[in-house]
């Protein structure tokens, strides 16, 4: 194993200049760089003009390679091998294509490199998904050190970088398969079993209907996703051919999903009250409990189109189901959304729930003290003025209809009425404002 590198310090100040130049991040000092393509071909390693000579010689640089790259590892199929020193992985960057299976061969290519004295460059397209995966699983074989921390390590270098989802979830197995996927590894034929069912779908065009890409598989049964389609039918689809059994969704709008195929419970709030998120937590975590421990194969699909409710629902459940803290939840899922930067309000929620023993009411003093001590935007302090106001007998709590979704909110038609005054109400206040 590798040896030397501190993963706690930053490159020096002059090579992180020399990267900025150049395109390339500097990993580990003198040893591993990540970049793009157009980094990897201004190297102009492996041709007949390259100025690294067969000795693998980087005592010196050249205005091509300052860096005194020896070795290239490309994650792409653009830039085919050129020779025994350029490793060639010809993988596309989409969340069903198999990288998992490739790593040991590039963990063992970079090793042997950087013990031979070499320099290695890792690239893809972009250097943002393929590159960052190879890296970090690298990172992980030779350091010991889990899928989560390998990547802030490469992020601290180059903050742009972010895998795709499925990358993600494969620098997971990776660890898992104690970084010897073979095909007939039990994790690695479940894995294959999961992507020809991720093919399947996107074959029959069932995912166009997901902005922003399909579910990921944040834990065992724990399934997360931006949105859920429209069309009703393309929706149920998704959820059969994942063999999701409960839904959480955390929107203000009407479930389209068929109640007899998944349970579903629908998260619906205005948002007008700091304490509002904070309230609904217990349920939606009894919900999650519920999903994984009712049935042997059961698996819930949590769904937002706000990233941070996705983040602090599921931060909630790690919490009151491991007994941990915020900081350390947020751990939890920061290798499935790498780019989530919380604010001070996500932990504030979350320091909340914990400390309402999981249990916040709307009475509860630690809630009371939480509400005088948030402040309120001036729209939102009127929203709760015009709420009270135009209540219309409704009490605002949870009911459950007809085919057994638990929902949150007030009486359909009175609600609707409520909408449209308030709209009309902002916008007049907005024309005033203008004037």
């Amino acid at each position: 194993m590798l040896a030397g590198a501190d993963l706690t310090r930053p490159p020096r100040r002059p090579t992180f200049i020399m990267s900025i130049r150049t395109g390339i991040s500097t990993i580990l000092e003198d040893k591993l760089y990540l970049g793009s393509l157009s980094s990897a071909l201004r190297l102009n390693i492996g041709s007949p003009t390259s100025s690294i000579p067969p000795s693998l010689d980087a005592s010196s640089s050249s205005p091509t390679n300052p860096l005194q790259i020896t070795h290239i590892v490309s994650v792409c199929p653009e830039f085919p091998s050129t020779g025994p020193h350029h490793l060639s992985i010809p993988v596309q960057d989409i969340p069903e294509e198999d990288l998992l299976i490739h790593l040991p061969k590039i963990c063992a290519f970079i090793q042997d490199a950087i013990e031979k004295g070499g320099r290695v460059l890792v690239h893809c397209v972009m250097g943002i998904s393929r590159s960052t995966t190879a890296i970090c699983a690298y990172l992980m074989w030779s350091r010991q050190i889990s899928a989560n921390k390998a990547l802030l390590f490469v992020k601290k270098r180059r903050s742009q970088v972010h895998p795709n989802a499925g990358f993600l979830r494969q620098l997971l197995l990776f660890e898992l398969c104690s970084y010897k996927p073979t095909p007939h590894h039990p994790v690695y034929v479940e894995f294959q079993k999961e992507q020809e069912a991720l093919r399947l779908l996107i074959e029959e065009d069932s995912l166009f209907g997901f902005e922003a890409g399909p579910p990921e598989k944040v834990d065992d049964g724990i399934y997360i996703a931006d949105g859920l389609p429209d069309d009703p039918e393309r929706a149920s689809n998704i959820l059969k051919d994942l063999g999701i059994t409960h839904v959480l969704a955390i929107r203000p709008s009407t479930s389209l999903l068929d109640s007899s195929t998944v349970n579903e419970l629908e998260i619906n709030f205005k948002e007008s009250r700091p304490e509002d998120l904070v309230l609904q937590l217990p349920a939606a975590c009894d919900f999650i409990d519920s999903a994984l421990n009712q049935t042997p194969s059961g698996r819930i699909l949590i769904h937002s189109w706000t990233e941070s409710r996705l983040c602090l629902f599921l931060c909630a459940f790690y919490m009151r189901s491991r007994k941990t803290d915020a900081s350390r939840a947020f751990e939890m899922i920061e290798i499935a959304r790498p780019l989530f930067n919380p604010d001070k309000n996500f932990l504030a929620q979350l320091e909340l729930f914990s400390s309402c023993a999981y249990k916040p009411t709307q009475t509860h003093p630690l809630v009371l003290e939480f509400i005088e001590k948030s402040p309120l935007p001036r729209y939102q302090k009127l929203r709760i003025a015009f709420d009270e106001k135009a209540k219309d007998g409704s009490n605002g709590t949870g009911t459950t209809n007809a085919s057994g979704k638990l929902k949150n909110g007030v009486n359909g038609k009175s609600s609707v009425r409520n909408e449209r005054a308030w709209g009309a109400s902002m916008g007049a206040i907005r024309a005033r404002w203008a004037e």
